[in-house]
């Protein structure tokens, strides 16, 4: 690009404007069209450059061939960094990533360091070891600790451990699964006390169990005057109730405490005479099981003798179904 002191001799001795000094006999600088030609011709080589056309009505377009020849240029020099190539790189903090054009954070390699701890770079895992084996097929766990299995207690570390670190709602449980949905888990359940080992099949749950546990051998869930086998569906239940003045003709409804949903096996009545132990005749009926059904039945006094309806009298009753 031309200055003005290369067009005209009016200009300064570093080739630039001056407004002259006539009382010293220094005359202002000329300017020639030469020199406004060249400068136009610069600033429209900017807009060449950048692909834009000049347009008359539009006096920003070199500011915005500026703005595109940067854009270009930087999408151009700065590219994503590969195993080839130089560039920019994603950070990421994963620690099982299999992508190769991020870079890891620090926080990344602390969390690696963190679940790599115990490791052993050998054939074998050391207690604590999270890492396959190397050269074989299969993972191998060694431990010296533990000398049998009666030691294996809460403070014992045998060679794999699963554990629900401390928290009381969740599982300790140990996960077997292929592709899919076919899946088996091995573990101690939230529910259980730590007392019961199971496995999970097929979306069902499975409890196993030791020669020294004494708790039940079933999964329960109970009510006023009901408990619930939950492994088999089993019902069994109880109550008592108390009449006065009621003959025997009268039907009595009684309702179960839950009702059976498949069906009722047996129900059994029983006379029940509050506060007295002995038989007089007095109290001589027994109760008479009349029509049930899954929420409840009938029943009414069968006499044997002479009944005084106006003591309290009433019956026992125990159900069981499913």
């Amino acid at each position: 690009m031309q200055k003005i002191g290369d067009i005209t001799t009016t200009a300064d001795p570093q080739g630039e404007f001056t407004d002259g000094n006539v009382a010293q006999g220094v005359s202002p600088t000329i300017l020639p069209a030469a020199w406004f030609t060249t400068v136009q011709r610069e600033l429209i080589a900017v807009l060449t450059d950048a692909g834009l056309k000049p347009d008359k009505s539009d006096d920003s377009q070199v500011s915005k061939a500026i703005q595109k020849m940067l854009s270009e240029g930087i999408d151009k020099a700065v590219v994503p960094a590969s195993l080839t190539k130089a560039g920019i790189t994603k950070l990421s903090n994963e620690t099982n990533s299999d992508d190769e054009t991020t870079a890891a954070t620090p926080k990344s390699v602390t969390d690696a360091l963190t679940g790599a701890k115990g490791v052993n770079l050998g054939d074998v895992m050391t207690v604590g070891a999270r890492y396959p084996a190397n050269g074989s097929k299969c993972t191998t766990f060694m431990s010296n600790y533990t000398p049998h299995l009666s030691a294996a207690k809460g403070s014992a570390k045998p060679a794999l451990e699963i554990s629900n670190q401390g928290n009381k709602d969740a599982v300790a449980a140990l996960l077997l699964h292929r592709e899919g949905d076919f899946a088996t888990y091995f573990g101690l359940d939230t529910d259980n006390a730590l007392a019961i080992g199971g496995f999970s099949l097929d979306g069902k749950r499975y409890r196993l169990y030791h020669e020294g546990f004494t708790g039940g051998l079933a999964r329960m869930s109970e009510g006023v005057g009901w408990r619930k086998d939950e492994n088999t569906g089993f019902i069994i239940q109880c109550g008592q109730t108390v009449t006065r003045g009621i003959n025997e003709d009268a039907n009595i409804w009684q309702s179960f405490n839950v009702p059976f949903h498949e069906g009722v096996w047996a129900i059994s009545l029983t006379p029940y005479w509050p506060g007295r132990n002995a038989w007089d005749k007095s109290y001589d009926y027994g109760p008479l099981l009349g029509g049930y059904n899954n929420d409840g039945f009938n029943w009414n006094k069968q006499s044997f003798g002479t009944v005084r309806y106006d003591w309290d009298c009433g019956m026992h009753w125990l159900a069981i179904g499913k």
